[in-house]
């Protein structure tokens, strides 16, 4: 009954097609509604699912990697994620051709398109197992090449005197360099709009959802619908070719753009060194976390992961004490919290992954899922169950206290591995229950919505501990808190899957011998560990209550008033990085 009528409210608050979109037009105007369905559809929705999902087939078909080094070279290429805070300030404080906005999407966008030509053009894996494009064969013992284009070819030789000259090979590294670029392009043009369309709300209060609602129908639009194609691409096609989709995904931003949608005056050229001076603390704060990322995640691809870890670790510990010192002291403990409940969630998802997809070859009388199965029809069916978990937020947790919020969804996280537990052991099998729809139960639905409802908490706590006018930098240092600890998660993941001798390669050697131990103890007990953080960390208040002490608030937050408000005195950002 109440999933029924908050459905309902939720219908009422839109109304019919026709009538939200003339008061979503009237509002913020048709030519910005256009820019945030290019951004949101296009870029967030569509793009960064075409390459979360293109990587895999990418890494571990094409190049023939093994899960650890598929896993290892995904998350260097996420790392702009963990910069966001870091292009915020630089795009506050320096103006390119007297436009804080404009030139920095078009500059990252030109990297981002650049990037998907080279991938999509470059043969620099094994084009034995495609004829005309289409997979032959399950490339297992494939070894005669097939003929390729001549600029492709010419490329290639490039490539290899430069490898001569490196002396070491280039061609793992290139792919994961340029879908780090692209990442780059997604985080900036998601940072730049979003920061747009935030002031926006604030100066239409009465629009409510209406602007958010576009934007969130925006991105599961284009993610559904590159989803429906990535599948049965990467089953029966090259995956360079899924890449070549990403091109005119990546331009097509530029046309709003350029044709000034995005209603952004023009400021005089300089640096504003004000900006900077008036709020030390806080740019310290966001370029100390992009240096540490970027630092890690450099070294990560010649360093072995222990070593890594321990990096990753150092930096962490010193990215929390400069939090702490920089950031009023509750919501300092807030973002360590975030943080720590990304990185005690150990990614395994390489080995995990192919376990799921790899043949008897490699995984004897195991799942077998293809792509289409595995991407596609999973990825529509989480696609869903993402829209689930935002209803079922409310419903569940709209008066609920911030500490119980974080415990049940940490305890549905766990719940959701117990499913992978239950087909790695092969129970579900046992008990007449098919591997599709165990996973789909599992991964797609019950994970997805924990995910979902992890996620939200988190943003609702932030935006009641945010100084008032600093919303835009304080999410983006929570974001780029929140990646830096899935690094950390990735890289932790990755060291204890091969000390206890996991490996998985689609045609082998394989080796899952304690993957269910690892998954139990990655995902499922270690995440435990952050409910009684929560005693210190998460202030034991309602979600509905007022944290900055004009309603109600709870004594944990006695103290955070002052330093709220001595944060709040220095007006440092400006309208050009409202950011998430």
């Amino acid at each position: 009954m109440e999933a029924c009528q908050a459905m309902e409210g939720f219908a009422d608050k839109i109304g019919s097609p026709v009538t939200y979109f003339k008061r979503l037009t009237d509002n913020f105007g048709g030519r910005f509604v256009i820019l945030l369905f290019c951004t949101y559809f296009g870029i967030k929705g569509a793009l960064y699912t075409l390459v979360i999902k293109g990587d895999l087939p990418y890494y571990t078909v094409y190049m023939g990697l093994d899960g650890g080094e598929f896993q290892k070279l995904s998350t260097f290429a996420m790392t702009p994620w963990a910069l966001k805070a870091a292009i915020g300030a630089l795009s506050d404080t320096i103006p390119i051709f007297g436009y804080h906005k404009k030139y920095y999407i078009i500059g990252s966008t030109f990297l981002g398109a650049l990037s998907f030509v080279l991938i999509a053009s470059l043969a620099i894996g094994n084009e034995s197992l495609y004829e005309h494009g289409k997979t032959t064969h399950d490339g297992c013992d494939v070894t005669s090449p097939t003929l390729t284009e001549t600029l492709t070819e010419s490329a290639s030789t490039a490539l290899s005197a430069i490898s001569d000259i490196w002396g070491g090979p280039i061609a793992p590294l290139l792919p994961p360099f340029l879908m780090f670029l692209i990442h780059l392009q997604i985080a900036t043009v998601d940072l730049i709009v979003e920061g747009r369309y935030a002031q926006m709300m604030v100066e239409k209060p009465h629009t409510g959802t209406t602007l958010v609602t576009w934007v969130w129908v925006s991105y599961f639009l284009g993610s559904i619908a590159v989803t429906i194609f990535v599948g049965p691409m990467a089953d029966s096609y090259n995956p360079r070719y899924i890449f070549a989709l990403g091109i005119p995904l990546s331009i097509q931003v530029l046309v709003p753009v350029m044709l000034g949608y995005l209603k952004e005056e023009k400021v005089p050229n300089g640096i504003k060194r004000e900006k900077f001076s008036t709020n030390k603390p806080m740019y310290v704060l966001a370029f100390s976390m992009a240096f540490g990322a970027l630092r890690c995640s450099i070294q990560s691809l010649f360093l072995s992961d222990l070593q890594c870890l321990y990096t990753y670790i150092e930096t962490a510990a010193i990215l929390s004490i400069i939090a702490y010192y920089t950031m009023p002291r509750q919501l300092a403990l807030c973002n360590i919290y975030m943080f720590l409940c990304q990185a005690l969630y150990l990614q395994v998802n390489g080995v995990l992954t192919m376990w799921f997809l790899t043949g008897d070859d490699c995984n004897p009388g195991g799942p077998h899922f293809s792509y289409t199965y595995f991407h596609t029809w999973s990825g529509i069916v989480g696609g869903v169950a993402a829209l689930l978990g935002t209803v079922l937020f409310q419903i569940v947790f709209s008066g609920s206290t911030f500490r119980r919020a974080f415990w049940l969804t940490t305890v549905l996280k766990v719940v959701g591995s117990i499913f992978d537990v239950f087909i790695i052991k092969r129970w579900n099998i046992s008990a007449g229950i098919s591997d599709k729809s165990a996973y789909l139960f599992g991964d797609a639905v019950i994970s997805t919505v924990a995910s979902q409802l992890d996620f939200m908490p988190a943003v609702v706590l932030t935006s009641k501990l945010c100084p008032p006018g600093y919303e835009a930098m304080v999410y983006a240092v929570l974001g780029g808190f929140q990646n830096f600890g899935s690094l950390v998660s990735s890289t932790g993941g990755r060291v204890l899957a091969s000390s206890v001798g996991l490996n998985a390669r689609r045609c082998g050697p394989c080796d899952f011998d304690g993957l269910a131990s690892v998954v139990t103890f990655c995902h499922m007990l270690l995440p435990l560990v952050s409910i009684p953080l929560t005693f210190y960390m998460i202030p034991n208040a309602k979600l509905t209550d007022d944290l900055l002490g004009h309603g109600k608030t709870n004594t944990d937050l006695t103290n955070a008033e002052d330093s709220l408000v001595e944060l709040a005195e220095a007006d440092v950002l400006s309208e050009d990085s409202k950011d998430v």
